[in-house]
């Protein structure tokens, strides 16, 4: 069943805005596709785990595959891809797809309760697209490195979390 509720109306530290719009995104994903199905759907774009039925829990868990429902800065990066290759349809101008791209993301790392992966990703995504916000050609290896920086001086002990360390390697 797609329906849940929690203790508070929302968890994760999502804004209860926001998890009421990510609740009715589920929703629909679910009405429209099956629960089952939805479900899927929801646990891996919207990194709700409690949509998918327990019988699936239990399959990916038994085959090692739980891993594939866990919201990763992959995620984001494949949907930022998409979406900018729908602009790239609509206008030729860097600056304007980045403008609309950085707000996107912001929205995506809300809507999926900013998981550590996809602050991550969406920290080195946006400073790439602010490269070409101010006309300047993006960097990759600079923007990694301000990501890291940015994360380092707000959380000084993330340099001793596994997953940041695979991030940036």
């Amino acid at each position: 069943d797609c329906d849940f509720v929690t203790r508070n109306g929302y968890r994760d530290g999502i804004n209860p805005t926001v998890y009421r719009i990510r609740q009715k995104l589920s929703a629909k994903l679910c009405a429209g596709m099956g629960s089952d199905a939805g479900g899927f759907v929801s646990a891996v774009l919207l990194g709700k785990r409690d949509a998918l039925p327990a019988s699936a829990t239990r399959v990916f868990r038994a085959l090692g595959l739980s891993h594939l429902m866990a919201i990763s800065g992959t995620h984001l990066s494949v949907l930022v891809m998409l979406f900018d290759l729908v602009l790239r349809r609509i206008t030729r101008s860097g600056k304007v797809r980045a403008l609309v791209l950085i707000p996107a993301t912001l929205a995506y790392m809300a809507l999926t309760g900013f998981p550590a992966s996809v602050v991550r990703a969406g920290i080195m995504l946006i400073t790439y697209l602010i490269g070409d916000v101010l006309f300047r050609r993006a960097d990759g290896v600079t923007s990694l490195g301000f990501a890291v920086m940015l994360i380092t001086v707000i959380n000084p002990y993330a340099p001793i979390d596994v997953g940041l360390q695979l991030s940036f390697v």
